[in-house]
């Protein structure tokens, strides 16, 4: 037959035991030694990512590497994945910045056999949409962060707690459309990771009913919009033309100039930038926000 060793290095004995009696009637002495454990992976990783783990060790049954914070207790537990599952694993990473370990724990008694430290950085997050919406429609959002597994862009009630919202899109591309609340009123667009549905970013939006948007969109103060280019390194600094126009329903209105550094007032909204040079073509999305100036600077190849 075949008998699993302890986990832990020492002089031990095999015995033969009578289920009658519990008396030892063979014994066996058996050195169980040290086993080498390693892990091998990045020093730094970013929140929410996932990471490729190549490890050596026992591969006991339900041995598990697992990521906690540098300074928790031997037999804390994160993240984790069973060595059974190959080598190299993956193991998704905590969406909180800070120092790391990871840890190879024995499956018999979650002791630690190996350790390797990490650091898992914060990314940038951000949103970018209007600060007005029409109830019952959609909002363009542009948004920037780690887009791991389950996170997704919510709106919620501004008292809502971090972990509750009316509805969420799920952030696998951006820009996204998401879906509006029926009821006008002030909300929150937010930012949820989906390991601890922790708020990375948010931003305020009024909803207003659909009457009432357009007229609100008119009344409420434009934007500037200030376009750059560059190519090969270089800025552009003649021969260029620009082109932009409302794409969010609106009548196009187009917008052109030649200079360099453009610059546009405009109602807000979303619109198409259009570069024209002879080093090529681009077009680019904008969202232009009520008394924003954004700045949009397109590069080519």
């Amino acid at each position: 037959l075949r008998l699993q060793m302890p986990d832990e290095p020492g002089q031990y004995e095999i015995r033969y035991i009578s289920s009658q009696t519990n008396t030892v009637l063979a014994r066996q002495p058996v050195e169980v030694m040290p086993v080498s454990v390693t892990l091998l992976a990045p020093v730094a990783v970013s929140i929410g990512g996932e990471v490729e783990i190549v490890w050596e060790g026992p591969d006991g049954k339900n041995d598990f590497i697992t990521v906690v914070p540098a300074s928790a207790e031997p037999n804390a537990q994160g993240k984790k994945v069973y060595t059974r599952k190959g080598n190299p694993v993956k193991l998704p990473m905590p969406d909180s910045a800070g120092l790391y370990e990871l840890r190879y724990l024995s499956g018999q008694s979650q002791r630690v056999l190996g350790r390797a430290p990490l650091e898992v950085k914060a990314v940038a997050v951000s949103l970018v949409s209007l600060s007005l919406g029409a109830a019952g429609n959609s909002l363009r959002v542009v948004w920037q962060g780690p887009a791991a597994s389950g996170d997704s862009i919510a709106v919620a009630n501004i008292t809502d707690a971090e972990n509750k919202w009316v509805g969420n899109t799920r952030a696998d591309q951006s820009p996204l459309e998401l879906p509006l609340p029926a009821e006008p009123g002030i909300y929150e667009i937010r930012y949820v990771t989906g390991q601890s549905r922790s708020v990375l970013a948010r931003r305020l939006l009024e909803v207003v009913s659909q009457d009432k948007y357009l007229e609100r969109m008119a009344a409420m103060p434009g934007g500037t919009l200030r376009l750059s280019a560059t190519s090969a390194g270089e800025a552009l600094t003649e021969g260029v033309n620009w082109q932009v126009y409302a794409i969010d329903g609106r009548p196009p209105d187009i917008q052109r100039s030649t200079d360099p550094v453009a610059e546009f007032s405009l109602p807000m909204g979303l619109y198409r930038a259009n570069l024209s040079s002879a080093a090529g073509t681009m077009s680019v999305e904008v969202l232009l926000d009520s008394g924003q100036t954004h700045e949009q600077a397109i590069t080519l190849p």
